[in-house]
This record gives C-alpha cells, structure tokens and sequence, in this order.
C-alpha cells in the first residue's frame, strides 16, 4: 500500500505519524511548517492575562515533550519522498503535483492548515483526517481546550474522519478518547489524546492493509466550530484561576454535571 502523510512539525504531529512509520507500506509527506510550539504573547493583555497566558503555554510545551520527546520533521521524514512548505503553500498547484507523481492509495492528514483546492483534488479517495477534538460537538480549532472551558473534559478526545471541503464536518471511521486520571491537568489529557489516537490509527491501518474494509458513520448531532479568533488569554481565567488546572479531578468526583459523549469505535 502506498500512504501519503499530510503533516504538521509539532511534536504532537511527529509522534503520530513515526510511530505508522512502523508499518509495512510505502510512505510519502508533505509538511508543512508550524507556527512555533511557544507562540509569542498577544499585545495589550492585563497581567493577570500575561501571567495565565504563558503558565498555559509553557506547560503544554513541557508536558508534550515529557510525552513525545524532541523530535525534528528533517529526522523523521528524511528517509521517503517529502514536500517541504509553509502555510502558504500547501494547497498549491506543487504540491498537488506531488500528491499525482506518488499515487497514493490512501491519505492521512494531521496538523496542517485546512486542504483546500487544488491539493484537496488531487488526494486519493481514502483521505482521512485526525482531528483533535470529538465531532461533531468540538469541530475546528483548539478543541482540546474548549471541552475544559465548558468544563466537561469527557469530551477532549480524537476523531478520524474523511476529509471535506468543511473543516472536521466528514463522515466518522473512529474516536479515540483517553482515560481521565485523578490529578491530570488539561495538557496531560491533551498528550494522553493523541497517545490512544496514535496506537487506534496503527491499529487500524494495519488492518486496512491486511484487506478490511471499516465503515464510515456520517456525524449526526450539533456541536459547534471554533475559529482561532475565539480563543482569547482571558478564557484561561476559568482553567487556572478559578479550577486551579483541577477540572478533571473535579469532574471525576462528581462536582461538575457534564454531557456523556457518545463516541464510534472502529475497533
């Protein structure tokens, strides 16, 4: 079989697909570049914001790292056929070139910037997406964070799902949701995410490889989409000033009434 990886440089990305590197197929990548791991701090934040602000990314950075490690896209990839780009060209003409000179069988997209045209043409029929966040209640950006917001952090999971010209809106092949542990803060689910994410996929693609055939569920039920404009350093008032990063400890003991989150598994 032949894979083409669609990939992000975070850590979080690089485990993912090394670790379907594993398998028996034949791999190509496109990559493209990510904003830093650290983002810089927005301007005009109150200090309280500023404090909140790299208290949040900072441990994210720290947390992911213990879980992933460093790793370098130039390491990971080096060994198959890559195109390298920034945002602003991956849905280019070039890189759907590249997409038809592999002629992949199937395509798995995770950490870029939305596919759109041409590239979104020009990938094979199975594409599927990993999407961090549970569809169709949690679609688009951060969506790892918004569940803790609204403090239900049973709904911080992965979704696998086709990829369409709607961001996160496909037809579902597998969720993936991690097991919350007492005294987990909101990064400690993140990396745990994508960790069950991860060993699910591998699973799953072995056995697409050996010649089974998974359903795909199309998403039923109304969630929201969040853009990256609606994330501002004041939401991380009700994270760490009033929960103390202990929304998942409080929800295991009962204190939070939260919504049970219905997810498919393929496995």
């Amino acid at each position: 079989m032949k894979i083409l990886f669609i990939s992000g440089t975070h850590n979080r990305h690089l485990h993912f697909f090394r670790s379907l590197l594993s398998l028996e197929a034949e791999f190509s990548a496109i990559v493209m570049q990510r904003e830093d791991q650290l983002p810089g701090m927005p301007e005009n934040l109150l200090e309280r914001d500023q404090k909140l602000f790299e208290r949040h990314f900072r441990t994210r950075f720290s947390v992911e790292e213990s879980h992933f490690g460093h790793i370098s896209a130039e390491d990971t990839y080096r060994d198959i056929p890559t195109f390298l780009c920034g945002p602003e060209d991956i849905n280019t003409a070039a890189a759907a070139n590249f997409v038809l000179s592999q002629k992949p069988d199937l395509a798995i997209v995770f950490g870029p910037d939305l596919i759109k045209s041409p590239l979104f043409e020009a990938l094979p029929k199975t594409t599927i997406n990993l999407h961090l966040g549970l569809s169709p209640w949690y679609r688009g950006a951060a969506t790892l964070f918004w569940p803790f917001y609204f403090l239900e952090p049973n709904f911080a999971g992965a979704t696998f799902h086709q990829v369409t010209a709607s961001p996160d809106a496909g037809n579902i092949l597998h969720q993936s949701v991690p097991t919350l542990v007492a005294g987990d803060g909101i990064h400690d689910v993140g990396a745990r995410t994508v960790e069950v994410a991860t060993l699910d996929f591998v699973s799953i693609v072995e056995q697409m490889m050996g010649g089974k055939e998974f359903p795909f569920i199309p998403q039923k039920g109304q969630g929201k989409l969040f853009s990256r404009k609606d994330f501002r350093a004041s939401h991380l008032r009700t994270i760490y000033e009033t929960f103390d990063d202990d929304i998942v400890n409080e929800f295991l003991a009962g204190n939070l009434s939260a919504r049970v989150a219905k997810v498919h598994s393929a496995l």
